[in-house]
């Protein structure tokens, strides 16, 4: 079986140090975007099977607008994850109103997360 690429995306590289050593030992390839230009470049590169992606970012486009983005790309099914400070019942609902798979807020466990990510990995 392919080992599945995950794709993480956030602009605070200390949680996205955390994110990649939390999985870094586990049998995924990993890679990185620190703003929206940085995750579109990668996602159409790679070709993630699943993506860990906050909402807040510089460049161009929202977490958002790159959930909408990467769920219309007919090249593949990938899973998204939404990751982010906005916690409110509206941010989620629109969260998965972009095609989230998942909506996770931070502060967050990296176990839960870990969690997920195995969950939607299979």
């Amino acid at each position: 079986m392919a080992t599945k690429k995950i794709l993480i995306v956030d602009d605070n590289e200390e949680v996205r140090n955390l994110i990649f050593l939390s999985l870094n030992m586990m049998s995924y390839d990993l890679y990185q975007a620190g703003d929206s230009d940085q995750a579109t470049s990668q996602f159409e590169k790679q070709l993630p099977d699943l993506v860990v992606l906050d909402i807040m970012l510089p460049g161009d486009k929202s977490g958002l607008d790159l959930c909408a983005e990467f769920k219309k790309n007919g090249k593949h099914n990938c899973k998204i994850i939404l990751l982010s400070a906005m916690s409110q019942p509206a941010d989620i609902s629109k969260g998965y109103d972009a095609g989230a798979d998942a909506y996770i807020t931070k502060p967050f466990s990296p176990m839960a997360l870990i969690r997920e990510i195995h969950k939607l990995a299979r």
